[in-house]
């Protein structure tokens, strides 16, 4: 069986930005003689640039969350493991291949891959495909100074990614229309060559994002843009139609990782999204389900120092969410309340999660060709509630404070679980019961 190589074609691209460890003296090894090539301080400028950022980013990642105590508490049966900081020679190789054939054209530097980076590094076992797809690829460098740049990474004719670099801070923007364009001159090579192809395009694609990653000391910063609004809508194989519509923003996602501290902060501002899609009930009969999401913002806290993270003013951005199913509301989420609470982990697997604010949010579903049903659910959390769950228990208890459900119609049926007491989420339609502790 062929293997799938649109992952590491399409991560080529970020290869350089999560490089690990690399020598930079290394990178001008074995490099033929070229007037025309880039000069060594623009070179060295762009991987230093790149591998500054990333060894600062995967640093965090790997001590404030796959190494820090709050995780490792929660005893995971297959717990993550750490992203290596010096994947050897083939994280080498792969830049080396990568920024290979330089030639200088004006004011900039193209580099168009060697195919050893598919014989020695992603398609080691069956590079033919993975050949003929980089033979697409370049990397066209336009240096501001000494320092900074741009790094424009083609495709053909598609350009779907820009990256600028900097010591500073490294700026990624991406076009779906661009990046929809090269999975199209992608797709038929991997077909043909007997490869799992990209699936099924969409037919309309507008928007585009960027990522930026900086860092000062041990501190490693992201931030996620939407800058313009993403409108997809497409086919599936099977006929059925989708369209996902999702907003601009500033700062849809912002994070801080210190590596020395083990703290992590990361604030969302989702935004607003609409989805529609077709699906399949019981009799194979397709429905039109649409989803209007209204947005989410707040802070999340990651302390590995207290083995604690802390969700502060989780709201939705509006009161309501609707779900439809051919025109009609199936499904109706209201809640005006906001989440401030933090969930603590022990060693051995227990953990326990506080509410510092009452919370509150109701649930009415309406019987349709895909749900069964008529009736409400309405959750209450009282102030100051403690629940703790014990290692592998399926059991919650209340240690204080309360927790209130009250069903009606189809779903009717009450839980006032008092401190004290346990519960259990288990059978029927109502979705929580109250049991003797364990």
């Amino acid at each position: 069986m062929r293997t799938n190589l649109l992952l590491p074609l399409l991560s080529s691209a970020l290869l350089i930005c999560a490089s690990g460890c690399l020598n930079v003296e290394a990178e001008l090894v074995d490099q033929p003689a070229n007037e025309d090539a880039a000069p060594a301080n623009q070179r060295i400028a762009l991987i230093t640039a790149l591998d500054d950022q990333a060894i600062n980013l995967v640093n965090g990642l790997n001590k404030v969350i796959v190494e820090g105590k709050f995780l490792q508490n929660l005893a995971l049966v297959n717990p993550p493991k750490p992203i290596p900081m010096n994947d050897g020679n083939e994280i080498e190789k792969a830049i080396q291949y990568l920024l290979s054939n330089q030639i200088k054209s004006g004011l900039s530097y193209i580099y168009t891959p060697d195919s050893k980076f598919c014989s020695e590094v992603v398609a080691k076992n069956d590079p033919a495909a993975c050949i003929q797809v980089m033979s697409l690829v370049t990397l066209v460098q336009v240096p501001n100074d000494d320092a900074s740049g741009t790094l424009f990474i083609n495709i053909d004719n598609a350009q779907p990614f820009q990256l600028y670099y900097s010591s500073d801070e490294i700026i990624a923007r991406g076009s779906i229309a661009e990046i929809v364009k090269a999975l199209s001159k992608i797709d038929p090579i991997l077909k043909q060559s007997g490869n799992v192809g990209v699936g099924q395009l969409p037919t309309t694609y507008t928007g585009a994002f960027e990522f930026k990653v900086g860092s000062f000391m041990t501190i490693s910063h992201v931030r996620f843009n939407i800058t313009t609004p993403i409108d997809v809508r497409g086919e599936n194989v099977n006929g059925s139609t989708y369209s996902v519509q999702i907003s601009s923003a500033e700062e849809v996602l912002k994070i801080s990782l210190d590596s020395l501290s083990g703290i992590g902060s990361a604030s969302a501002n989702l935004p607003a999204v609409a989805a529609s899609l077709k699906v399949h009930d019981g009799q194979e009969i397709l429905h039109d389900v649409q989803v209007v999401f209204p947005g989410l913002s707040g802070k999340v806290k990651l302390d590995n120092s207290l083995e604690r993270m802390t969700f502060q003013t989780i709201k939705f951005n509006s009161t309501d969410t609707f779900i439809s199913v051919d025109g009609q509301t199936a499904a109706h989420i209201y809640s005006a309340s906001q989440i401030d609470a933090h969930v603590q982990t022990f060693s051995g697997g227990d953990k326990s999660l506080h509410f510092f604010g009452a919370f509150e949010i109701q649930f009415d579903i309406f019987s349709n060709a895909l749900i069964e049903g008529n009736g409400q659910i309405l959750a209450s959390i009282a102030e100051k509630t403690e629940l703790s769950f014990k290692f592998n228990s399926v059991q919650a208890q209340v240690i204080s404070g309360s927790l209130q459900l009250t069903g009606a119609g189809d779903f009717a049926g009450s839980l006032n679980a008092q401190a004290g007491s346990c519960i259990e989420g288990l059978e029927n339609a109502f979705p929580l019961q109250q049991v003797v502790c364990q």
